[in-house]
């Protein structure tokens, strides 16, 4: 689920279900997550226009912020959401 749209978002060259399941496609995948999807704490910052709200960790929170609004995020929104897409 969301695979062409996490492909999209870190610059896959080919769609990500075409990949066979190897060590090297780990490492691809890996790699390009770490390049295009960044670290960022904006959402607690307080400035204007940050949801200060908290953070949510649920998959339809984290899809809306990296994925739909090409968004980074703390390191564990991050870590969960390659993780999930990675399974």
């Amino acid at each position: 689920e969301h695979l062409e749209l996490y492909g999209q978002r870190i610059g896959c060259p080919v769609p990500i279900q075409s990949l066979p399941p190897t060590a090297q496609t780990l490492t691809l995948l890996h790699q390009l997550h770490a390049l295009n999807i960044p670290f960022e704490n904006f959402s607690m910052t307080g400035l204007p226009g940050a949801r200060t709200h908290g953070i949510e960790v649920d998959l339809d929170s984290l899809v809306q912020k990296i994925l739909v609004a090409q968004r980074g995020g703390y390191c564990y929104e991050v870590g969960l959401h390659a993780c999930t897409r990675m399974r």
